[in-house]
């Protein structure tokens, strides 16, 4: 059985762009299953989008895995990419 492969996104709270992200992974049939990790600082911000983004998987039928993670370290560990969508300043 071959690994998934984890993607973290460092800064999740950055709504749009971290919904289009997923979005385009979700088209992306030949993606499969993937593992996509949230990770903000901010954990309300981190609950709701990782329930967006969970809702926006199941809704599309697809194989990827979604999680939430607070601890940086632990959303590194295994990581096979890093995508940041931090917004720089922490927003408007």
């Amino acid at each position: 059985m071959s690994k998934r492969t984890k993607i973290v996104f460092l800064g999740a709270g950055s709504a749009i762009f971290t919904e289009r992200l997923v979005a385009d992974l979700i088209r992306q049939k030949d993606v499969g299953d993937c593992h996509l990790v949230m990770h903000d600082i901010d954990k309300k911000v981190l609950g709701y989008m990782t329930a967006y983004t969970r809702m926006m998987v199941e809704r599309e039928k697809s194989p990827i895995k979604i999680d939430g993670e607070l601890s940086r370290a632990r959303a590194f560990d295994g990581a096979d990419f890093v995508l940041v969508t931090l917004t720089i300043g922490g927003g408007p």
